[in-house]
């Protein structure tokens, strides 16, 4: 009798030790997924810097018609000052 109960408590014991060894890998490796899929997400936007990024504008000319362009910075700066000053 008492070995029948030593053999069930260790039996017990040993699908514990599974679970919890099931349970801190899958901890593990959905903390992994979690931190490479941010990372992912937000390497593009450090990488960007702002004399990259164009600025689409819309034109409209005197006979009606428009067209987008995209400028950089620099350009849209020097626009915004000449408008400024005139």
């Amino acid at each position: 009798m008492k070995n029948n109960v030593k053999n069930k408590v260790e039996k017990l014991n040993k699908s514990n030790t599974r679970k919890k060894i099931l349970q801190r890998t899958m901890a593990s490796v959905a903390s992994l997924i979690v931190f490479v899929t941010v990372y992912v997400l937000v390497l593009p936007a450090i990488t960007i810097s702002k004399d990259e990024v164009d600025i689409p504008i819309e034109v409209i000319e005197q006979n009606g018609e428009s067209e987008l362009i995209t400028i950089d910075d620099a350009t849209l700066d020097e626009a915004l000052a000449k408008e400024v000053a005139s």
